[in-house]
């Protein structure tokens, strides 16, 4: 599946009862000392999470853990003068 703006779901998501579990283990991981985090494919190929990403996993998981629901807002950058600069 391709990943573009239109097909990234922006609806409100909670997870689920068979999911509970798993988000509680995450919650737990990732709230250790910042590990090198890495996501895996199926054929093995590693990339490392970029700090940006895994600061947004942590909160989302954060939340999920604390039975909440999670919605994704998307923002429009603007450069400001001196960042132009």
């Amino acid at each position: 599946m391709t990943i573009t703006p239109s097909t990234v779901p922006l609806s409100p998501v909670l997870a689920s009862l068979s999911e509970v579990e798993t988000i509680h283990q995450l919650a737990k991981i990732l709230s250790r000392d910042r590990p090198t985090a890495k996501l895996v494919a199926e054929n093995g190929e590693a990339i490392p999470i970029p700090e940006s990403l895994h600061q947004l996993i942590c909160q989302i998981v954060g939340l999920m853990a604390m039975d909440k629901a999670v919605a994704i807002a998307h923002f429009n950058h603007e450069l400001f003068p001196h960042e132009a600069a």
